[in-house]
């Protein structure tokens, strides 16, 4: 096969690996909700549903009622609660806004390959990785927001690689943030302050839990023992 044959399969080939990522992503969701993957479920969108109402209704969060996520995690929680849904609605319609950004993480991470001159062989492991993963980790991540924070931080990858650092970085901030602070609220810790600068966010917390908190963050961004 000549070199210009070779160069044309390798190109049609890779421009069916994102929307074929896709279709296994969204393939991966439909399947959560069926068979044992629907029991003892841990559905965090009842309490995503009331900061939704609360903030529809005019209410201002912080001020007017207490919100243990981070200001980066509420759009994940307002967009669906347009137009008051009930519970189930709401429910509905949060899974496919996680769905939603489930798939542009897919593209992202599309683009951040292709700007690394990733083969088509590592560029399929890492879409179909990243498609998979929802049948590895259950239903809790149709009831949780963790794919607002990984799409921000996988576009700000994308965005750096494009040399759009100043974009980039702050998509990448602003998703690390708000998975740090859900995982600090589900280890029953609250921050007491928290700064930031043009280089850092920072947040303090009380002495007695630092531990418990660097333990926590060690293990959700699996940094190694703490």
């Amino acid at each position: 096969m000549s070199a210009l044959a070779k160069s044309w399969s390798a190109s049609t080939e890779s421009r069916w690996l994102l929307p074929g990522a896709i279709a296994l992503f969204l393939v991966a969701l439909t399947l959560l909700h069926w068979g044992w993957y629907q029991h003892a479920l841990i559905r965090d969108t009842v309490e995503y549903h009331r900061y939704g109402e609360a903030m529809v209704n005019g209410h201002v969060p912080y001020r007017d009622f207490a919100v243990e996520y981070p200001p980066g995690a509420l759009p994940a929680f307002g967009l669906p609660a347009v137009g008051e849904p009930s519970f189930s609605l709401y429910d509905h319609e949060f899974q496919i806004l996680m769905a939603l950004c489930g798939v542009g993480a897919l593209a992202a991470m599309s683009l951040a390959l292709r700007a690394l001159n990733a083969s088509v062989e590592r560029t399929a492991a890492a879409l179909a990785f990243f498609a998979l993963a929802p049948l590895v980790l259950g239903s809790v991540i149709l009831y949780r927001y963790d794919l607002w924070p990984a799409a921000l931080t996988v576009a700000g990858l994308a965005a750096v690689l494009a040399r759009r650092e100043r974009l980039g970085f702050a998509a990448i901030g602003l998703g690390v943030a708000a998975k740090a602070f859900e995982t600090l609220a589900r280890a029953g810790i609250e921050p007491e302050v928290v700064t930031t600068s043009p280089i850092k966010i920072a947040c303090h917390v009380r002495t007695e839990d630092v531990p418990k908190a660097v333990a926590a963050l060690h293990d959700a961004f699996e940094l190694g023992a703490a």
